[in-house]
């Protein structure tokens, strides 16, 4: 078990992310400097029925990254902002 929740765990499966239960894709602009900060690199965030996110690249990898360079946006997606979109989805 991760030592945060996933989105997943917090929503307990009873919405999805797309009306029809199939996958959502975003694009996101990838970055390693920091918020509003570039460059960038495109690449998309893929969103399963039940709220795991899917990048094209080892998140688990990121997080130790994250430890040397500071700043992940895709981190910033999967470990905050789709956790607090749980939480807001429960009230």
């Amino acid at each position: 078990m991760a030592l945060r929740p996933t989105f997943a765990e917090v929503v307990g499966g009873a919405l999805a992310p797309t009306p029809d239960g199939t996958d959502l894709v975003v694009p996101i602009e990838c970055s390693t400097v920091g918020p509003r900060s570039g460059p960038y690199v495109s690449h998309p965030l893929v969103l399963a029925p039940d709220w795991t996110a899917t990048v094209p690249h080892d998140l688990d990898a990121e997080r130790v990254a994250a430890e040397v360079v500071g700043y992940v946006t895709c981190l910033e997606y999967a470990d905050r902002a789709l956790p607090a979109a749980g939480c807001w989805c429960r009230v």
